[in-house]
């Protein structure tokens, strides 16, 4: 978290990023997604979503929002030929996160957030952590990995 905060415009936010963005081609860009969802549907395609967190305020940049735009394509024609699921897609999460109380060196939910299209529409809010666990399970039945089985 220190580092995602308080760096740089030419740093990277991993070390392979980093190391092509100070050495490899010009003609790259180079970023990377926050995270990946992949939920099994039985027989069925997998749901894939692909997640970019900002603060509520943080805009996307220009190449990231290109770079966003074309998984969102890819993903749409994936689901049209029914390599996966038609709920398939990418998204931005937007909501303030803040330093946990309850554990050294976690980050936490400082409110809601708030579920959106890479073009900016709405989508849904969360007001609570299980809401968002529900909608990337796809409604289907989970456990958390803290939970004693």
């Amino acid at each position: 978290m220190i580092h995602r905060d308080n760096r740089r415009g030419y740093e990277a936010s991993s070390a392979l990023n980093q190391i092509i963005h100070r050495e490899g081609p010009r003609q790259l860009t180079i970023g990377d997604v926050d995270t990946y969802c992949i939920r099994i549907n039985g027989n069925g395609p997998a749901t894939v979503r692909l997640i970019e967190h900002k603060q509520p305020e943080q805009r996307i940049k220009m190449m990231q929002a290109i770079a966003l735009e074309s998984f969102g394509r890819a993903l749409q024609c994936a689901a049209a030929q029914q390599l996966v699921a038609d709920n398939s897609g990418v998204f931005v999460l937007r909501g303030q996160l803040t330093a946990s109380s309850g554990g050294r060196r976690k980050v936490d939910f400082a409110g809601p957030q708030t579920l959106q299209t890479i073009d900016g529409k709405p989508v849904r809010e969360f007001a609570k952590r299980g809401e968002l666990w529900d909608w990337l399970c796809c409604g289907q039945p989970h456990s958390l990995r803290n939970e004693a089985f």
